[in-house]
């Protein structure tokens, strides 16, 4: 009984990582995180089943054709259930990997709200284009700004005065040119604060 349990929480997570590629897909966002929680929630639908026919097997006082229809009752609910409604089976993981597509550099992405597998919603923030960068202030250092500012927090390399560097205007915050002109084509945050440039 282990073998075919076994066996079927392996099909299980295989055929759920499987749709949640296909779902992360055709949703233009969140293959990984189809993928993983997929696999998660077939694996838990699959030991969901077995449990649920070894009961209706195991009972004796059915005949074969009520055992049938039961778990044809089974595979229905399952059905209606968890592929309907589009919930997770651990709320704690769906929030963990939300926070970890939040961070993922990524031109591509909607810049509306998207929903993901789990139905969650999160705000998703695509880079700056070049030209907007462009845009924001450039300041040349002095030597009391450098005392005070100290060194780029993206390179970790002391400012030097007279150096050009790029305040951001929502923050304040002061990096090396070349340090945030390459940030901010992928993350349109700023790199300390995390509040948007623009």
């Amino acid at each position: 009984m282990h073998v075919f349990a076994s066996a079927c929480v392996q099909a299980g997570m295989m055929l759920g990582a499987i749709a949640g590629v296909i779902a992360g897909f055709v949703g233009e966002d969140g293959l990984l995180q189809g993928t993983l929680i997929g696999a998660i929630s077939g694996a838990f639908i699959a030991m969901e089943v077995v449990d649920s026919l070894a009961k209706i097997w195991g009972c004796e006082e059915y005949s074969i054709a009520t055992r049938a229809r039961l778990m044809l009752l089974v595979f229905w609910n399952l059905a209606i259930d968890r592929l309907t409604v589009r919930t997770s089976v651990f709320p704690t993981l769906t929030t963990v990997l939300d926070s970890q597509l939040n961070a993922v550099p990524s031109r591509h992405r909607r810049a509306e709200m998207s929903g993901d597998l789990t139905g969650r919603s999160y705000p998703v923030v695509m880079g700056m284009r070049r030209a907007a960068v462009d845009r924001l202030p450039v300041i040349k250092l002095t030597a009391a700004q450098t005392d005070a500012t100290g060194a780029c927090p993206i390179c970790l390399h002391d400012f030097k005065a007279g150096e050009i560097a790029r305040r951001l205007p929502a923050c304040c915050h002061i990096f090396h040119l070349g340090c945030i002109d390459n940030w901010l084509p992928w993350h349109a945050l700023c790199p300390m604060c995390r509040r948007p440039v623009n």
